[in-house]
């Protein structure tokens, strides 16, 4: 994985020696087919390769990710010049451009029908909704609710703007999910307003 990979010998035991071991293999991995020719230093090998990983490669590629996302996100959409010009941004519109945008050839979102007959606007990866999406999905994921919170707050407004209506839900839905884990007594009320709009759009 990354700068960090490495061979890890496992199942050093033998299969007929690990056909013994079985019942003692089942209370600790909670089925006797699992893991019944990993040896004590097997476990400990992998234990240890698990945790390098995870502190020289998981982690770190995470807080690069939140970084590079964070001056994108930071760059297009806050300060006050970006907030004067989201005042004035206009709505996708069908055929996968804004209408500031016609002129260049790259399109940053699609749309496409739905079931009942309404157009669903897609996003790009390299579009500005989808990196700050992206962004707080992350930080969701590492559990800096707060700051989730601020960046599906961020978002929502420009996909009410353009009708795309499974994303505004799911920002919704996500919202309320980052309201409950932050306070989920306090903040109950809040919590619930947001997943009632996740409904109800």
């Amino acid at each position: 994985f990354g700068g960090g990979a490495a061979i890890v010998k496992m199942n050093s035991v033998m299969p007929e020696t690990a056909a013994r071991m079985q019942g003692a293999s089942s209370e600790i991995w909670g089925d006797a087919s699992r893991g019944v020719c990993l040896s004590p230093n097997d476990r400990l090998v992998l234990k240890r390769y698990l945790e390098t990983m995870i502190t020289s490669s998981l982690l770190p590629a995470l807080e690069r990710r939140i970084s590079d996302l964070n001056f994108i996100v930071t760059d297009r959409k806050k300060g006050v010049k970006n907030v004067f010009k989201s005042l004035w941004r206009k709505p996708k519109e069908e055929g996968g451009t804004t209408s500031s945008s016609q002129a260049k050839p790259k399109q940053v979102v699609e749309t496409s029908p739905t079931v009942d007959g309404k157009s669903n606007v897609k996003y790009r990866c390299d579009s500005i909704e989808s990196q700050v999406r992206l962004l707080a999905d992350t930080l969701f994921l590492v559990r800096d609710w707060d700051a989730a919170l601020g960046m599906y707050r961020l978002i929502k407004e420009d996909y009410k703007a353009d009708k795309a209506m499974l994303e505004y839900g799911s920002v919704n839905e996500m919202m309320g999910l980052a309201t409950y884990m932050m306070d989920p007594v306090g903040r109950a009320q809040e919590s619930f307003s947001y997943m009632e709009s996740a409904l109800y759009s």
